[in-house]
């Protein structure tokens, strides 16, 4: 796994940059694409394994995979939505209350 711009590698590269690498390929290979269509998870797990010491950290790679397998992944992304879509709506009640208040609304200027 060497980092060959920075001249690092192995155990040199932050754990957060090695988690990112294997996150952000997954991403990639289960992301409609113009130029092609989503691969399904097992596909893109299947494809993940063989890099596992390579590319990319064999136990980010085999905790990532663990992860995806057991849905913590999909249950955590179905969470955050559910939080942002909430965090939304007060935002939206507050900006409301704002104009209702007595506050002179900016977009009648």
């Amino acid at each position: 796994m060497p980092d060959q711009e920075h001249g690092i590698g192995g155990q040199d590269i932050p754990w957060e940059a090695r988690i990112v690498a294997v996150a952000d390929a997954y991403d990639a290979m289960t992301s409609d694409r113009p130029y092609r269509r989503a691969l399904p998870q097992s596909e893109a797990l299947r494809r993940l394994a063989p890099e596992s010491g390579r590319q990319f950290d064999p136990q980010v790679v085999e905790c990532f995979m663990e992860l995806v397998l057991h849905g913590a992944l999909a249950r955590h992304a179905e969470s955050r939505r559910e939080s942002d879509l909430q965090t939304a709506g007060a935002e939206k009640e507050e900006a409301g209350d704002e104009t209702e208040g007595g506050e002179a609304d900016d977009t009648q200027r």
